[in-house]
């Protein structure tokens, strides 16, 4: 079976800025130890703190983003 979980935490800065919870973003040097079936449920909560939360940057984007009806192209307009 394939699966996905999000893991949320407490927001820091600067997400905390506009929600109070915000997903664990794993700094990719721990991804090996973080999917090895042998780290430990302890370790796995450990590596829960090297994560990118500092190294975030905020940028400005349309409102399309939000729309359903988006296709994406910067010339078309949501219907």
């Amino acid at each position: 079976m394939t699966s996905c979980t999000i893991i949320t935490r407490p927001a820091e800065e600067p997400v905390s800025e506009l929600h109070d919870r915000m997903p664990v973003i794993l700094d990719p040097a721990v991804y090996d130890e973080w999917l090895s079936a042998e780290t430990s449920p302890s370790d796995a909560m450990e590596l829960l703190d090297h994560h990118l939360d500092g190294e975030l940057q905020f940028h400005r984007v349309s409102r399309d983003v939000n729309s359903s009806r988006s296709t994406g192209d910067p010339g078309c307009n949501p219907l």
